[in-house]
């Protein structure tokens, strides 16, 4: 399963090293180790830098919410209120600088809510 996911990213690499597009992935960590994820989006900072595309992802994987990967007005975080609207906010907006603590924070958010409803 994680190598046919992995295949399936991989054409995205490629064209994003010549074509200027926005390329959308919907839950990258869908049957693929975090660390896997983590190489393939370094893959694609690295090898589509300045060349104008861009990756959009959705994840459930908190770790891979890297300061050494993205930058802060990168991060996205989307949530649905109680009235079911969905509210998109950015790591920008948090005073807090340092993403550690907001790992463990949102990882404990994510599992209260959860367990708790």
């Amino acid at each position: 399963m994680e190598l046919r996911r992995l295949l399936q990213l991989i054409p995205v690499l490629h064209r994003a090293k010549s074509n200027s597009e926005i390329y959308f992935v919907d839950e990258i960590d869908r049957s693929m180790h975090p660390m896997l994820i983590w190489k393939f989006l370094e893959s694609f900072v690295r090898s589509c830098c300045g060349q104008g595309s861009q990756l959009i992802v959705t994840t459930h994987e908190s770790n891979l919410l890297d300061l050494e990967l993205f930058r802060r007005d990168e991060i996205f975080f989307v949530e649905k209120s109680d009235a079911l609207e969905t509210q998109i906010y950015s790591l920008m907006d948090f005073v807090r600088k340092d993403l550690e603590n907001w790992k463990t924070l949102l990882a404990r958010q994510i599992w209260c809510r959860s367990v708790l409803g």
